[in-house]
């Protein structure tokens, strides 16, 4: 009875002490012209999901996010999103609406990059079961308006 008892104990401490994972897609863009397939996002580009494996930061959608802000170029798979002065200020989720909050800038090389940086921001956060939709935030502005390339 001792043994099992001990046993119970162990298990129970050791199994509260494991990080949880979770897997999603990290989505990285083809530049065009391309022959990959995925998602085509204009300019010839293509978004292609590439699964990933990471500990859990505050909610898998946070995880994936931070993932995808410091997730390197993949061969021929860019990230647009990649900037090392931009981080995720905070994520609320409520009834399967998120709102991500970002400080920093994105960098934006072209009109081009706009479809890039919201489909990457989009399809890696709406992968997620819980979510029907997402809003992102730069600051105060939305993703929408501070993408835009008018000064």
């Amino acid at each position: 009875m001792r043994r099992a008892l001990l046993f119970l104990v162990v298990g129970f401490v050791t199994g509260c002490g494991r990080s949880q994972n979770v897997r999603f897609d990290l989505y990285l863009v083809a530049l065009g012209p391309t022959e990959v397939h995925g998602e085509a996002l204009g300019c010839g580009d293509v978004l292609v999901g590439v699964e990933q494996t990471a500990k859990v930061i505050g909610t898998p959608l946070e995880t994936a996010l931070q993932a995808l802000l410091t997730a390197e170029d993949q061969g021929n798979l860019v990230n647009a999103v990649r900037r090392p002065d931009l981080a995720i200020e905070s994520v609320t989720i409520d009834r399967g609406k998120a709102i991500v909050r970002f400080k920093g800038r994105f960098k934006i090389r072209g009109v081009c990059d706009i479809p890039r940086i919201e489909m990457q921001l989009k399809r890696t956060a709406l992968q997620f079961s819980e979510l029907d939709t997402v809003e992102f935030l730069v600051g105060d502005q939305t993703l929408q308006s501070f993408l835009s390339l008018k000064e």
